[in-house]
């Protein structure tokens, strides 16, 4: 994997990190620090938040690159509406995507002419 972000590197690809995160309730804390032996409890069951997913990619040279949130959470028309727009912004560069092997993906990667690694 370093052997295959150095080669992108050298042909002149800049590196961009990608990978999502999901906002549920289950984000949010039951239970918090409180003075020893005692536990304050959050009740959940009033906090109505929907899931969210959010799709970020972050790069050396510009930081945070672009990112989406999506409802729920991210499947394939997601990711590619979101490839679209990391293109969009960056219209003739040479991207490479690193991130967590989801090959369902890799065809919009591909369209959209991006160099990835997994």
């Amino acid at each position: 994997m370093i052997r295959l972000l150095n080669k992108a590197k050298r042909e002149g690809y800049r590196i961009v990190y990608m990978d999502e995160t999901m906002f549920t309730r289950k984000s949010i804390p039951s239970k918090e620090y409180y003075p020893l032996s005692k536990n304050m409890t959050v009740d959940q069951t009033r906090l109505n938040e929907p899931t969210l997913a959010m799709l970020s990619g972050v790069s050396k040279e510009k930081g945070l690159e672009t990112y989406m949130i999506f409802p729920f959470s991210v499947n394939i028309a997601k990711f590619k509406e979101y490839l679209t727009k990391l293109r969009e912004e960056n219209e003739g560069e040479k991207i490479c995507i690193f991130m967590d092997n989801l090959s369902t993906h890799t065809d919009a990667m591909k369209t959209l002419g991006f160099k990835y690694i997994y």
